[in-house]
């Protein structure tokens, strides 16, 4: 049993997994950086993702955050 795979999961991609409740990486789409997993959980005889851990935040989000931060400090 497997996990489909997902091209925009909260803004990250997510590969095909087999089912075995693992945490599983998923890798932030262009723009985007950090660090996200989830698990591929069996549920009778589909598979299905849990909840995403992490966050992959827009790159030009952090740059203006971290420019406005600056200003303050």
């Amino acid at each position: 049993m497997n996990c489909s795979s997902i091209t925009n999961g909260g803004n990250a991609e997510w590969n095909e997994t087999l089912a075995n409740g693992q945490p599983m990486n998923g890798e932030c789409l262009d723009g985007y950086q950090g660090s996200v997993s989830r698990k591929c959980i069996q549920f009778g005889s589909i598979g299905n993702w849990s909840s995403i851990t992490g966050s992959c935040n827009g790159i030009i989000f952090l740059s203006s955050l971290f420019f406005i931060l600056s200003e303050f400090f």
